[in-house]
């Protein structure tokens, strides 16, 4: 069985998964909402670590052992179907202490040096794959419009000429020539589409100014904020990242939506295969269903 071709061992995978088993395959969990023994009792494909969520021990050695430890429980399964870790290494894999920590995206915007910028990334792929982690979500694409946005240091600027080379560098990085090499790590450009352009004073709660609504009509979406991605996929990147937030007014959602074809044409144009990765605790109601119910059709995981 394992000398058969990857896509004769997925087709062989699918046909034995119940709707059960393909639920726990498509859902990804921080590592402090389950406990270990539900990795394999529920089918989990995949694990992160968000913000602070370190091992005990945060060391490289303490993060490998935590990876592996979640790896064997996924492996107990009846599929026996590995786990995917990811992680939120956007200026380095700076969960871990002692790694290598780089400037945020608007300094090196600033500095704007592609071969640099190239360079971190594979800088960051060596940690994050020294701790047993195959999955970054990183880069950011944001094409910032307004520096009052609470996350305008995760963009490298206003101008997607600016933001695309240097966002695409550093996934190239990331990705290296071939992910099969134990050296690279899975990239993801976010948040799709529109953050950057978050209309000032649109978020729903107190204090959330790195959230909200972007208001724009589709020619400016399409002209300043899809560029990255499109250069993004065409360039190598097999799945992208919504932002888990009301990035389009819900009035357009049904024309623009994130799963709406019109928005979506250039990218199957560009070779996109892979999954849109939706943060399902963050998108608010009745959102829900006009995404998460699409996105559930379509077969992309969900966190």
């Amino acid at each position: 069985y394992a000398s058969l071709p990857t896509d004769e061992r997925v087709e062989e995978l699918l046909g034995r998964m119940t709707l059960r088993d393909k639920i726990g395959q498509m859902t990804q969990v921080e590592k402090g909402s389950i406990l270990a023994d539900d990795i394999a009792y529920l089918g989990i494909g995949s694990i992160l670590s968000g913000g602070g969520g370190s091992p005990t021990e945060n060391t490289p050695e303490g993060w490998a052992a935590m990876v592996d430890g979640y790896q064997e429980y996924a492996l107990q399964g009846p599929l026996g179907i590995p786990l995917i870790y990811g992680v939120d290494a956007v200026h380095g894999h700076n969960n871990v202490k002692g790694a290598t920590v780089f400037p945020h995206n608007v300094g090196l915007g600033a500095a704007n040096d592609v071969e640099l910028m190239r360079r971190i990334g594979e800088i960051t792929a060596v940690e994050v794959a020294a701790t047993g982690i195959d999955w970054n979500f990183a880069p950011t694409v944001a094409v910032t419009q307004d520096v009052r946005w609470g996350r305008t240091y995760e963009s490298f600027g206003e101008d997607p000429d600016l933001v695309t080379p240097l966002a695409v560098a550093y996934m190239e990085g990331l990705q290296g020539d071939d992910l099969s090499d134990g050296l690279t790590v899975l990239a993801t450009p976010k948040h799709f589409v529109g953050d950057g352009g978050t209309t000032w004073g649109s978020a729903t709660g107190a204090g959330r100014i790195d959230q909200g609504v972007t208001e724009v009509d589709e020619a400016t979406l399409r002209a300043v904020h899809l560029p990255p991605y499109v250069e993004a996929v065409d360039r190598g990147s097999s799945l992208v990242q919504e932002p888990g937030q009301a990035c389009i007014p819900d009035t357009q959602l049904e024309h623009l939506g994130i799963l709406d074809a019109p928005l979506l044409q250039p990218l199957p144009e560009h070779r996109m295969a892979g999954p849109l990765v939706i943060q399902l605790g963050e998108v608010p109601l009745p959102l829900d269903r006009k995404i998460v119910f699409p996105a559930v059709n379509h077969a992309v995981p969900v966190q």
